[in-house]
């Protein structure tokens, strides 16, 4: 059988493309310091696990974001040393794995290799269309494996919704707040009354697979409450994180300093 022309490039050609790419894009980075809450909690959070295996930091103080960061990152190390390159090459590839995933969800919904280029060439420049979140290991880490989780969900007709389920629980052990997604109509619980029993069957199961990603960042939440006493990190952090982002003098500040400036 002779192989068509106008087939569309297999994906194992195109990730090691969007990966050049991108280390050809951040090459001048690779080699800077540790900055911001990478110095802070990440990277000695990951060094940490690296050294003792302990989970919760020891170096730092805890504020309760999952473990998987910390376990990629001390396995990279493991193989290629403690150096910050290591680390940026390491996020580069899941980054790269998440555009991948952009172009299977683009060549899906439109089937057009231009298409698809324009699309992950866009989302690489201006990354926070698919999360909001800074060009850090967290961040790189939670955009690939959330893309990754949506492109199992619209790869085939009758998508598989338990790979799709491993690959959000796996964005949600990156971070917490990694997904937040509203089930479609089909989903929703008047959507199931309004098929037929078999199907109304099937519905369930696949919501059941997709709301299970959310048991592995229970548990994790749940042992680092035994461990440490705090449920979502040390009550500095949660007061700063959390409680007083209802502060209104907080609301109004940053809005008042973008007008000035």
């Amino acid at each position: 059988m002779q192989p068509r022309l106008d087939a569309p490039l297999p994906l194992w050609m195109i990730f090691p493309v969007v990966f050049a790419a991108l280390y050809l894009s951040h090459f001048t980075l690779l080699r800077l310091p540790y900055y911001w809450d990478e110095a802070g909690y990440y990277i000695p959070a990951a060094w940490d696990f690296f050294r003792t295996g302990s989970l919760i930091p020891i170096t730092t103080l805890t504020n309760a974001h999952p473990p998987l960061p910390s376990i990629y990152l001390a396995l990279w190390w493991k193989v290629s040393g403690f150096y910050p390159e290591v680390t940026r090459e390491a996020v580069l590839m899941v980054a790269a794995l998440g555009l991948l995933g952009v172009w299977r969800l683009a060549m899906r919904l439109v089937g057009v290799s231009a298409v698809a280029f324009w699309t992950v060439a866009l989302t690489g420049l201006y990354p926070n269309l698919v999360c909001a979140e800074h060009a850090g290991p967290r961040g790189h880490l939670c955009r690939g494996m959330h893309t990754v989780g949506a492109c199992v969900r619209a790869s085939r007709p009758r998508p598989q919704a338990w790979a799709a389920a491993l690959w959000f629980a796996a964005a949600r052990t990156l971070q917490g707040d990694a997904i937040a997604f509203r089930y479609p109509g089909r989903y929703e619980p008047g959507g199931r009354f309004r098929v037929r029993p078999p199907a109304r069957f099937r519905l369930w199961r696949e919501a059941a697979w997709l709301s299970s990603c959310v048991l592995p960042l229970a548990g994790w939440f749940a042992w680092h409450y035994a461990k440490t006493g705090f449920l979502f990190g040390n009550p500095e952090y949660l007061r700063y994180n959390a409680q007083a982002t209802l502060d209104p003098l907080r609301i109004w500040w940053p809005s008042a300093i973008g007008r000035c400036t």
